[in-house]
């Protein structure tokens, strides 16, 4: 076995810690929709309507922690919009040329680490 620097191992201890942390949160992220499934279901069953907040009709209570229901975003599909197209891609070329330009100063956004 190769001996490494301590600051090295150091260093891959951090990467082998990441891809199982990273892991670990897609295991639990598919858990948490699976679950969130299951609750809807009891929820429009009724069976949540004890648990149900008087004041708020999608806030529930147990056991001191407060779950609210959001049935999700009201978004519209453009694709058959053919002037919001057109104005789409007039922006788009606008934005190409003011980069090519230098007028669109470059931003740098939070640093991350994908694992895969």
């Amino acid at each position: 076995m190769i001996s490494l620097p301590v600051y090295t191992s150091a260093a891959i201890d951090s990467l082998e810690t990441l891809a199982s942390l990273k892991e670990e949160r897609k295991v639990l992220e598919s858990k948490i929709k699976a679950e969130e499934k299951k609750l809807a279901v009891h929820a429009l069953a009724g069976d949540l309507d004890d648990l149900k907040d008087p004041d708020t009709e999608r806030t529930y209570r147990y056991n001191e922690t407060v779950f609210i229901f959001s049935p999700g975003r009201i978004t519209h599909d453009f694709s058959s919009c053919g002037d919001v197209k057109d104005a789409e891609a007039v922006l788009k070329d606008a934005k190409s040329v003011s980069v090519a330009l230098g007028l669109a100063p470059q931003k740098i956004g939070k640093p991350f680490w994908t694992v895969k």
